[in-house]
């Protein structure tokens, strides 16, 4: 199995920003699998991030389950 990662780092509890970049992964994620590789897909809130727990809860919101 081949595969690819995408990783991105959340620097604010922005409710537009982290839309638009789960968004912007899963549009990619999507182009991924159509060519038969496995996306791995992590957008992560940074330790430092100020409102940290507030950027959690967005992310969680966008997150498909």
């Amino acid at each position: 199995m081949f595969g690819t990662k995408m990783r991105s780092a959340i620097n604010l509890p922005s409710q537009n920003g982290i839309a638009a970049l789960v968004g912007q992964q899963f549009e990619l994620a999507e182009h991924i699998v159509r060519h038969a590789l496995l996306p791995i897909i992590e957008p992560e809130v940074l330790i430092d991030t100020p409102g940290k727990t507030a950027a959690e809860a967005i992310l969680r919101i966008f997150m498909p389950t």
